[in-house]
């Protein structure tokens, strides 16, 4: 966003095509910093690092076409609809997005998985085997959803979060009627 933002799409005259160009480019940026920080932590040596950036390039450039795409089509739809309307879209399409795509998304390794998955690193593999161990024995002892079905328990999130959202933007706004502010 620092990068992107000041050097991609404001000179891009904030148009569609600067959100499409914005979202491909802060993708792959963003991959392109994660095979840095990998390398510079240790996490994979210097002999996989072109493989790894190759890997991350290649399953980040759909995904930041697909964000850009969505990201246009949220803009040209705000621009024509009331803020309550966007809100109750948004709220539909997050449901739509828990209940039933994530599902499918959640059993697939993501893109960093992925890449990792893919340069053959003996290293990789017995860190990621460590990770997810670590990473169970952790959710088993205070994730309060663990024993709720899968669809049923990212509704259930969105739920809580919607409900989150909602107090802490009550709080936001008795806060700025309290001080007289109009901007928060």
């Amino acid at each position: 966003m620092f990068i992107v933002y000041p050097f991609i799409y404001k000179p891009l005259n904030n148009n569609i095509f600067a959100i499409l160009i914005s979202c491909i480019v802060a993708l792959q940026l963003g991959s392109f910093l994660v095979v840095l920080e990998s390398f510079l932590s240790g996490t994979i040596e210097l002999n996989s690092i072109a493989k790894f950036c190759t890997l991350m390039q290649i399953i980040h450039m759909p995904i930041g076409v697909l964000e850009g795409i969505l990201s246009c089509v949220i803009y040209y739809v705000a621009k024509r609809i009331s803020s309550k309307k966007m809100t109750v879209l948004c709220m539909i399409l997050s449901v739509i997005l828990a209940g039933l795509i994530s599902g499918y998304a959640s059993k697939k390794p993501d893109g960093l998985e992925w890449a990792l998955l893919n340069i053959n690193d003996s290293f990789i593999a017995d860190l990621q085997n460590k990770i997810t161990l670590m990473c169970v024995t952790i959710q088993n002892k205070c994730a309060f959803l663990s024993n709720i079905p899968g669809a049923f328990a990212n509704l259930t999130g969105v739920l809580l979060v919607a409900v989150l959202m909602y107090f802490i933007c009550l709080f936001m706004l008795q806060i700025v009627k309290n001080t007289g502010n109009a901007k928060i």
